[in-house]
């Protein structure tokens, strides 16, 4: 993926992080140009993880339908065991630019693979550094990328459906 303005912001729940990918959906967002990445996929009442069979991955549990959804409208994806933050999904470009990251070191410090990731988008290593942490912690991202107007309303779109009490401005960064 070539560098072009992105931004990115996480949520604590796959539920809200499909919510938000559903809100972009409805303002026309192109979704191949949006990823979600996360750790902790795996919901309290069945367990959800993918199996890879034959190059694509299948769902099981209550949350296999957005993941399967979310799978065909971002463009497909990986499942990636990141040295330092453990299992990652990735759905959609972030996928490519973190297999990427994965075959050689980091940028710098304060940025590991995901970060690297992130970087190669588009995003600062401070922001990406953000990112990785609260992906590590369990969160969601989404990361949006294209022409500073298309990531502008993408991320307006996420700020007015935000389905957490508090909008965290800090946490969303765009690169121009």
């Amino acid at each position: 993926m070539s560098k072009e303005n992105s931004a990115a912001d996480f949520f604590d729940s796959h539920v809200q992080a499909g919510g938000a990918i559903h809100a972009l959906q409805e303002e026309h967002f192109d979704l191949r140009r949006l990823s979600i990445l996360g750790k902790d996929f795996q919901t309290d009442e069945h367990p959800l993880g993918p199996c890879n069979v034959a190059r694509a991955l299948t769902f099981s549990g209550k949350s296999a339908a957005l993941w399967r959804e979310l799978w065909g409208r971002l463009g497909g994806g990986g499942f990636f065991l990141v040295p330092d933050v453990g299992e990652v999904l990735v759905l959609g470009p972030l996928a490519a630019s973190l297999a990427d990251a994965c075959e050689r070191p980091p940028p710098g410090a304060g940025v590991g693979v995901v970060g690297a990731a992130l970087v190669a988008t588009g995003l600062s290593k401070r922001s990406a550094a953000v990112i990785e942490g609260a992906v590590r912690a369990g969160k969601f991202a989404i990361a949006v990328h294209g022409s500073a107007a298309e990531v502008g309303d993408a991320l307006q779109t996420l700020a007015n459906g935000a389905l957490d009490a508090e909008v965290r401005q800090t946490d969303r960064i765009v690169k121009e």
